[in-house]
């Protein structure tokens, strides 16, 4: 992409902190994005890495509380469904 960019050699661009590139295997940029702000780079950022799987690091507190919320609501549930199965097999005996 850097390429295509019509400037005049003296004229680089220069990366913002807000901005990144999707890569692929080949080197090759997928997608270049700029957020408009650091909320919205983090965002995105934590997304697309716990897309990559492996944990994912988040970049945000806020981004940690919502993955720790989601554990322990599905923590519960799951218990909910244990304790709704052993009540169904205790009544069947």
């Amino acid at each position: 992409m850097r390429d295509s960019v019509d400037l005049p050699p003296a004229v680089q661009p220069k990366a913002l902190e807000t901005s990144f590139s999707i890569i692929s295997t080949r080197e090759e940029s997928i997608a270049d994005l700029i957020a408009l702000d650091h909320n919205t780079w983090a965002d995105w950022t934590d997304g697309l890495n716990m897309l990559r799987g492996g944990g994912g690091h988040v970049a945000t507190n806020e981004t940690a509380e919502f993955v720790n919320a989601l554990t322990e609501i599905g923590l519960k549930v799951k218990l909910l469904c244990a304790y709704y199965l052993l009540s169904k097999l205790e009544i069947s005996r």
